[in-house]
């Protein structure tokens, strides 16, 4: 059951032990950071048709076990818990969250109600909604659905989600159908106001967000390990040469067999290895079994250089004054 404070908040929450599939605190956080997102369209589908700004903010999933509908009972979805008559809107969408309960406090169905009418939009004392303040509400109700559906569908659905939409005064079908499930409290701000907004998602709907975070969780992990197969089979041509030297043409012009041009490095000087120019390592001239080979000295990423670790035995590093 949930405890109610005058202004409508849950202030203590004491769930049935009994309930079958409860979710685990893990799953309420990936519940939390699904939903988290959707608080931006909400947003815009309330300010655009109060023709006010309206602030609205994700504070927190919980876990909710719906009792069975009750005029007396403290639960945030039945009526009569959230001030003297608050709103309460059912959707059943499909493909997707299956059945959400809006539950709309006193206080913000008010000031939702003023708004509509061109008010402010400024607090009113709590008093029983009319006719005419259900049938504003009820206008705000089906885009607040459309909005959640939108935000939450996954591309792999198989069709665009079907919404239908009732406002209700009592439900006593309502415990059964929800089941165990979870409720978002949401926090709008009219002015320097702020009240809260329920959507309870029956336990289907948050099965259906947990196996798009498991989907997700899927294709990323899969896209990383391609990636990562990917860029370490890549070809890439590895280039180890002298600096350039500059000749007269008259010596280039009389080249012979056997003639020895001095290329002005050292025997001892390292050499650059490149890959499409960029310096990757230091190296020097060396032999593996019967080819010419080099030996890292030094290895550089970025502007770090670092040691590399010993050659192996069969690279046999050459020795100044001749190739061995």
């Amino acid at each position: 059951m949930e405890a109610t404070r005058n202004d409508g908040r849950a202030s203590g929450t004491v769930f049935d032990s009994t309930a079958a599939a409860r979710l685990t605190a893990e799953q309420l956080d990936a519940i939390r950071d699904v939903l988290a997102p959707v608080a931006t369209p909400l947003c815009a589908v309330w300010s655009s048709l109060s023709s006010t700004e309206v602030g609205i903010r994700l504070v927190g999933v919980t876990r909710t076990v719906v009792p069975e509908a009750d005029p007396d009972s403290t639960d945030p979805l039945v009526p009569g818990a959230l001030g003297e008559a608050p709103f309460v809107a059912v959707a059943d969408i499909r493909p997707g969250l299956g059945l959400v309960v809006a539950s709309v406090p006193a206080a913000l169905g008010l000031v939702a109600v003023d708004l509509l009418l061109g008010g402010s939009g400024r607090p009113t004392a709590n008093r029983t909604f009319s006719e005419i303040d259900l049938d504003l509400l009820s206008a705000i109700a089906a885009p607040t659905f459309s909005a959640l559906a939108q935000a939450t569908s996954r591309p792999t659905d198989a069709s665009e989600p079907l919404i239908s939409t009732v406002v209700v005064d009592q439900d006593t079908d309502l415990a059964e159908r929800m089941g165990s499930a979870f409720t978002a409290e949401f926090e709008a701000t009219v002015g320097e106001a702020t009240y809260p907004l329920y959507l309870t998602v029956s336990r289907s709907g948050a099965e259906y967000l947990l196996r798009g975070v498991a989907v997700e969780a899927a294709d990323s992990e899969l896209t990383d390990h391609l990636r990562d197969r990917f860029v370490r089979n890549v070809p890439l041509e590895a280039v180890v040469a002298f600096p350039a030297i500059s000749l007269p043409s008259h010596r280039l012009l009389a080249l012979a067999v056997g003639d020895v041009i001095g290329l002005r490095h050292g025997i001892g000087r390292p050499l650059a290895l490149t890959v499409d120019g960029i310096r990757v390592a230091e190296v020097r001239p060396a032999r593996a079994g019967d080819e010419v080979a080099c030996q890292v000295l030094t290895t550089v990423i970025g502007d770090d250089e670092s040691q590399a670790p010993e050659p192996a035995s069969s690279i046999t590093p050459t020795t100044p004054g001749g190739v061995q």
